[in-house]
Formats: C-alpha cells, sequence, structure tokens
C-alpha cells in the first residue's frame, strides 16, 4: 500500500500538550454505528444515541480558555478513549493485477474535552502506517533531519532512520449542544449513517474515511435528524477556478417500536462543478432493521419465536445528469436472519443484494458487505449470500460466509471497491463473477484486546477467466485490536 497524498505532520509538542491532560480524568467516547455483523447482531437501534464501530460521538467539546469567554466557564473535564491495532495481511490477485502482502498499524487516540456543560471538543489524532514503507520527508531534506525552506516531495525510509512518520488529524470537531434536542458540529468529522451502504467511516482500512463538514442534529422522541453540508473538494484555496465537489444530506432516523427498532429515510445531493460540465446526483433511500422481539400480542409462543429472527433492508434510487438512465441507478440489500435458542448462538442468514449498472455507491464501507477479497464494489453486481455464525466458546466467534456473484447487466464492465472498472464490457459476454468463501474468527484476550484473523477464497467466474489468468483471488489477516 502506497501513500497517494502528502500529509500534513502535527508538531510533536501539541501533541504532548493535548496528551498531557489526560490526567484530568478518563472514560469513553461514543465513537460510530457498528456495523451489522451476523457473527453479533447488534442491539437494537435507538436513534437518540449513537451506536459504536463508525457514528460520531455523542457530546464531545472545544478547547477554550476562560479568559477567552465573558462568562466563568465550568470545570473542565477531558475524557480519553480509543483504539490501536496492528494487522498482517495479504492479497494474492485480488486485484486481478499483482499480489501483496504487508504489515499495517494504527493508534487513534479520542480526546473530548468538556469547557462547559454546551460546549464540547472532540480530538483525534491518527497515526496509520504501513511497515517499512517510505515516507514524504515534511520537516527536512532526504531524512537529513537538515530543516528545509519548504516541503519535501522526496520520500526515505521512516524505520531504522532518523525520520518518524507524520500524525494525521482524523477527527477535530466542535460540538455546540445547548439543549438536549440540538447539536451543532462543526469541524472533520467520520459520518457513518445506517449500515454505511452509502455513507460510512470505511473503518477497515488503515486511514479510514473522514469529512470536513457542518452538521446539525435535532434530537426527538422517537429518533433524530441529521442535516450536514460537506466540502469534499475545494478548488478555489491558491486561485480562481471553475468550481467545488460538495454533499449535502438529510438522514432521518426513527425507532418505532416492536418489529420496527430503526426506520431511516434520507436524501443526499452531489453537486461536482469542479469541471466544466457540471454535475449534479440526488439520492433518496429508504432503510428498514429491527428483530421482531416485543410482539406481545402474538401469544407467548408464537412472541418467543419469532423474537429468534431480525432483518434489515435498504434501496437507494439515484437521480440527475451524473447518471445516465435512472433505472440503472439503484441498489437494494436486504437480509434476515434467525438464531437459534442455544447457549453458543448459532445464526444463519440470507442476503440478496443488487445495484444497477449506472449506481453510484458514493462513500460506502465495503469490506464488511460484498466480501471480504473487496474484489468487487457496488456497481453493476448481484450478490447472493449465505451467512453462519456462532460462539465457538464464551470468548471466541466463527463465521462463516458465501457469496455468488454476477454482474447485473452483460452491457457494463464490473467494477472494483473504489469504483474503478475491472476487466471491459467487451471482453465477455458472461455474467459470471465468481463465487467467494469467507471465514473469520475472533477471540477475545481481556475485556479490551481483541485478536482476529480469517481467510477469503475466491473462485473466478467466466467474466474474470475470459480476461485474465486463471489464478483464483486469495486473502489472509490477522489482527489484534485494542480498546480503551
Amino acid at each position: 500500500m502506497k501513500f497517494r497524498s502528502l500529509r500534513k505532520s502535527i508538531p510533536s509538542s501539541a501533541l504532548l500538550a493535548i496528551i498531557s491532560l489526560a490526567s484530568v480524568g478518563t472514560g469513553p467516547i461514543a465513537r460510530a454505528e457498528s456495523p451489522w455483523s451476523p457473527t453479533n447482531p447488534p442491539a437494537v437501534e435507538k436513534p437518540a444515541s449513537d451506536a459504536p464501530i463508525p457514528a460520531a460521538p455523542a457530546a464531545p467539546a472545544p478547547l477554550l480558555s476562560s479568559s477567552q469567554s465573558a462568562v466563568p466557564a465550568a470545570p473542565t473535564a477531558l475524557t480519553v478513549s480509543g483504539a490501536a491495532r496492528f494487522r498482517i495481511e495479504g492479497n494474492d490477485f485480488t486485484n486481478y493485477s499483482n499480489s501483496r502482502d504487508f504489515m499495517t498499524f494504527r493508534i487513534r487516540p479520542d480526546f473530548n474535552y468538556k469547557v462547559d456543560s454546551q460546549v464540547d471538543l472532540l480530538f483525534e489524532p491518527q497515526a496509520s502506517k504501513t511497515l517499512g514503507e517510505k515516507a514524504y520527508n515534511l520537516t527536512g531534506t532526504s531524512g537529513t533531519g537538515t530543516p528545509a525552506t519548504a516541503p519535501s516531495t522526496s520520500s526515505s525510509n521512516s524505520s531504522g532512520a532518523s525520520y518518524d512518520t507524520g500524525v494525521t488529524i482524523h477527527q477535530g470537531y466542535i460540538n455546540y449542544h445547548p439543549t438536549e434536542h440540538f447539536q451543532l458540529m462543526l469541524g472533520r468529522q467520520i459520518l457513518s449513517y445506517g449500515d454505511e451502504l452509502v455513507i460510512g467511516a470505511s473503518d477497515w482500512g488503515n486511514i479510514g474515511r473522514s469529512f470536513d463538514v457542518a452538521r446539525v442534529r435535532l434530537t426527538f422522541g422517537k429518533g433524530k435528524t441529521d442535516i450536514f453540508y460537506s466540502k469534499i473538494l475545494d478548488t478555489n484555496i491558491t486561485g480562481n477556478s471553475v468550481g467545488d465537489l460538495n454533499l449535502y444530506g438529510l438522514y432521518n432516523t426513527w425507532n418505532i417500536g416492536s418489529g420496527l427498532h430503526a426506520a431511516d429515510l434520507y436524501v443526499l445531493h452531489q453537486q461536482d462543478s469542479t469541471l466544466e460540465a457540471q454535475t449534479k446526483l440526488e439520492a433518496v433511500g429508504i432503510r428498514l432493521k429491527s428483530d421482531l422481539a416485543g410482539l406481545n400480542y402474538l401469544g407467548e409462543r408464537f412472541q418467543n419465536f419469532l423474537s429468534r429472527w431480525d432483518y434489515r433492508v435498504e434501496a437507494t434510487q439515484e437521480f440527475g445528469n451524473a447518471v445516465s438512465n435512472g433505472d440503472s441507478a439503484a441498489q437494494i440489500d436486504a437480509e434476515i436472519g434467525y438464531t437459534a435458542a442455544f447457549t453458543f448462538k448459532p445464526r444463519l442468514g440470507l442476503e440478496g443484494a443488487l445495484a444497477g449498472k449506472n449506481y453510484n455507491q458514493l462513500f460506502p464501507s465495503t469490506h464488511k458487505w460484498l466480501g471480504y477479497a473487496d474484489v468487487l464494489g457496488r456497481r453493476n453486481i448481484t450478490d447472493y449470500v449465505v451467512h453462519a455464525s456462532a460462539l465457538a466458546t464464551e470468548n471466541l466467534g466463527i463465521q462463516l460466509d458465501y457469496h455468488k456473484f454476477l454482474r447485473t447487466s452483460a452491457s457494463t464492465a464490473a467494477f472494483r471497491k473504489d469504483g474503478t472498472p475491472v476487466g471491459t464490457a467487451k471482453g465477455s459476454s458472461s455474467k459470471d463473477l465468481g463465487h467467494e468463501w469467507d471465514l473469520t474468527l475472533r477471540y477475545s484476550l481481556t475485556r479490551n484486546l481483541s485478536l482476529a484473523g480469517g481467510g477469503s477464497l475466491v473462485t473466478s467466474g467466466q467474466y474474470f477467466t475470459d480476461q485474465f489468468n486463471k489464478s483464483d483471488p486469495k486473502f489472509y489477516y490477522i489482527m489484534t485490536e485494542l480498546k480503551f
């Protein structure tokens, strides 16, 4: 994996100053909505609060000195949480181009600083590194330590050398919450909605995804509404240009009650003015997700049976001149599962997904839905999936997934997870993309430390064997993760 862009370093003195505040106190910070996992079906979603693995923290706070305010500040409080992980990963022909193996490390501490009862600041630096990878020289020349008048575009070794990899800002934003019904969040944030089919944290990647965004959250009795504006690309910073790339969103979620714990409705608008021919894309979606517990009016015996079922379904339709044909610019993903009444919690799930040839997948988290080998993305794809999971012991979870992939349309190529084509439409008349088997194991070493590993085997379909050599892609990983 190569870093593609120059990343700003944070001065170590500034970072140490912030970390030194941790002596005030420690405690957890809400992070992001947990992805739906067949191995560990989540607790019922409650829209009034964020669930973890990607969603924005519930109430962070800004770093302002009391001298800057006419009103005396309330006693300050700093809570610290975060995560760190180390992963060994191998990819054999998963991009139908080459084989890669590498080790990555990432640490993300969260500093949640409360100035008063209405204002918070979240600061989340991130150190992410591929071990042994060369890094850009930002503070010296060719790693010699000699100060440079401007950042250098050369690179040098960052292991076994007198040069460190930079630290970046993954999240950093002010959260103003004058009442329990209103929040204004300004800065760099993770956006994670629903099951992250459309907008997600992409947390499998070693860097992940953040947005430069202004967001308002309105919380009410049975749900909440987010209204946000994100600057995806600004081309006018150093001079005049055609325009920018902006994303606007309205995301509503409600907890209706038994049988429907998450009912979401969203509208997105992406405007790309970076070229002379301006393009606009509108997306409208709906998502339903729940278990069937609590339907007491059906009788105790029948209710006990239904309580073991869970389901989710999400559909998105896109419009605008950014998509050439509306009826093929849509996606739907649905799953139903049953967890048997045994101590090892065996679960069987059936899933089906379809995305049209012109569908724009926008900003999804792909790894957890379309196969762990990450061969394909959510465009021009049909996926039939069987999920099976269980707890082998109290601390060991096992999950096995099977995917059958097809092209939705034979007139368009298949697409990778980054949205680029793999192969060509004319290279094969077959819709068959192949099969994938994924095996995952996760073991809790302690309350905060876990060990995970797994592998994937892809059997290439006719579409790929017509255009590439007959190697079947393979993927494996071993990862240890600490959460605190």
